[in-house]
């Protein structure tokens, strides 16, 4: 005969008799009209399982009254268990992953997952009956599923909040950074300032750096700042930035209105309307160079003079986009009228190098201190140019040689706003190069702060 531990079978019900009996895992829906009807339905389902293997069948009755532990014999008898005989767990073993014994007062731990113990089942044997009416709670399986549902969930909103506050605290760092930067930018430095923006190598974006610095500087400063195409040849500045109604170049202010500045009539800001063209919203003037590269030759040591003292009495920041030649007269005669230097470097050694020797040129000739307050900026190449594996080598190379050097290094992403030569729109520019200039302007501020500090 066979153990009464060979099989074993569950009877669940609730107070209207609603429930299952389960032999072996096999769920057996009972739906008498009353609890009593149900227990005899269940008993003779037992019995019939004891009748058919030829021995006793152990069994559990659950109803909401408590648990009770049963043996069903094939002559049709259900007798108490034995004591020695109680089950250790109430539900299948296919259900368990530990004694339910050994489970914590979730409750207390966790009110959520405390609801979902609550929670009737919804899923195995238990969810198909609570379909037919029941109200099941879940098995051990299902309520761990549930449980691991609600930590994965958990996790994802601690992940997300951390990365919200991350994205926070980077945001105001940066809005911090960028109110200390235009409190720099907008500093007085008790009278006029020249800043000289030179590399001799051609495309290492001088232009496009006296353009952007002029566009900053007077955005920010909210006007008073000129940018003068001091090319020894046919410079491009006017190329990018606003034409106006006359075509007038610093030529034309050289041969036509510098002797009348002398005179009281001169001293008028309205006297160089007919020279200088505004540039709308980025509130500075451009000073254009001669087309005529015949006529440019006019602006010798004397001429940069006269020119300097001129904007001197308008403007509280001059820029000086220059040529490829270093050693033109107007060049050197700028040196000396120069208050802070900016070395444009497009990311690749050639740049580099010809940066180099125009800094150690300069310290020869006795600018030692431009060279240390310099800002380098450094530009990235097109995608196309940088897409090569040691390209981002090279630009950390270069700017590690230079940083010692001078007072900043600063990058300047590639912005194809810029790329073509063409009139500027600053409402295209992107906002990483709208905060490197920025960021360019406030170092080249720095430094004049300092100078005049001392």
């Amino acid at each position: 005969m066979t153990s009464p531990t060979a099989t074993y079978a569950t009877v669940t019900l609730d107070a209207k008799g609603r429930g299952a009996v389960t032999i072996d895992g096999a769920p057996q829906p009972l739906a008498g009209p009353d609890l009593a009807t149900s227990r005899e339905q269940a008993r003779l389902r037992v019995v019939e399982h004891a009748q058919r293997i030829g021995g006793p069948v152990r069994f559990t009755v659950t109803e909401p009254a408590g648990t009770r532990d049963l043996v069903a014999g094939p002559d049709g008898n259900v007798t108490p268990a034995p004591a020695e005989a109680q089950p250790v767990i109430t539900t299948p073993a296919w259900e368990q992953s530990a004694p339910i014994a050994a489970q914590p007062p979730t409750e207390e731990l966790d009110p959520e997952l405390a609801e979902e113990e609550r929670r009737p089942a919804a899923t195995s044997w238990r969810g198909g009956l609570n379909k037919l009416g029941m109200s099941l709670g879940p098995g051990a399986a299902e309520l761990e599923a549930r449980r691991e549902q609600i930590r994965a969930r958990r996790a994802r909103e601690q992940e997300q909040h951390a990365q919200e506050t991350r994205a926070e605290r980077r945001r105001r760092e940066a809005a911090e950074a960028e109110r200390a930067e235009r409190g720099l930018i907008q500093t007085n430095y008790l009278g006029t300032r020249t800043i000289l923006v030179a590399n001799p190598k051609g495309g290492s974006r001088k232009t496009t750096s006296t353009w952007m610095l002029g566009h900053t500087m007077g955005t920010i400063r909210g006007g008073a700042v000129v940018a003068w195409d001091a090319n020894e040849t046919m410079g491009t500045l006017s190329d990018r930035g606003m034409q106006d109604r006359h075509s007038s170049t610093v030529v034309d202010l050289i041969e036509q209105a510098a002797p009348a500045f002398g005179s009281v009539e001169g001293i008028r800001l309205g006297a160089l309307d007919a020279y200088v063209r505004p540039q709308g919203d980025s509130h500075f003037d451009l000073l254009a160079s001669d087309e005529d590269p015949t006529r440019q030759d006019i602006v010798g040591a004397d001429n940069f003079r006269a020119v300097h003292e001129i904007l001197s009495r308008f403007y509280r920041l001059i820029l000086l986009d220059t040529g490829n030649n270093i050693r033109a007269a107007h060049f050197t005669e700028a040196l000396d009228h120069t208050d802070q230097l900016v070395i444009p470097v497009a990311a690749g050694r050639d740049s580099a190098a010809v940066a180099q020797k125009m800094m150690r040129s300069l310290v020869a000739t006795g600018h030692r201190d431009l060279v240390r307050g310099a800002v380098v900026l450094l530009h990235d190449l097109e995608p196309a140019e940088s897409a090569d594996p040691g390209y981002l080598h090279v630009a950390q190379d270069i700017a590690a040689d230079l940083a010692p050097q001078v007072s900043a290094v600063v990058p300047v992403p590639f912005d194809p706003a810029l790329k073509e030569g063409a009139r500027i729109d600053p409402t295209a520019l992107s906002d990483a190069t709208r905060a490197a200039y920025r960021k360019a302007a406030a170092a080249v501020a720095q430094t004049l702060r300092e100078a005049t500090d001392r």
